[in-house]
């Protein structure tokens, strides 16, 4: 699953309807893994859907900040860093 913006370590959609089928998706989801890049640590939007705590896995690119890899960690997120392609 992807997000357009982290705030609050909490995951945010701008359009309702969407964050409700996430929500549905992801509680019917065996795996649940979230992707994002680095932008998505800056942006802000209207409708939560849940938190990167709550996946089984976090994917992040290698532009993502090392604070921001860290407080996910802290909170006992599983978090994989991308490799930059050559």
């Amino acid at each position: 699953m992807s997000t357009p913006a982290i705030t609050d370590d909490i995951c945010f959609h701008q359009h309702n309807d969407a964050a409700l089928v996430k929500m549905a998706m992801f509680a019917t989801a065996a795996k649940r893994i979230l992707m994002v890049d680095h932008s998505k640590f800056t942006q802000r939007a209207l409708h939560r859907h849940m938190a990167p705590a709550e996946f089984d896995a976090v994917i992040v690119d290698a532009h993502t900040s090392p604070d921001d890899v860290s407080r996910l960690r802290d909170r006992g997120v599983s978090v994989i860093v991308g490799e930059p392609r050559a």
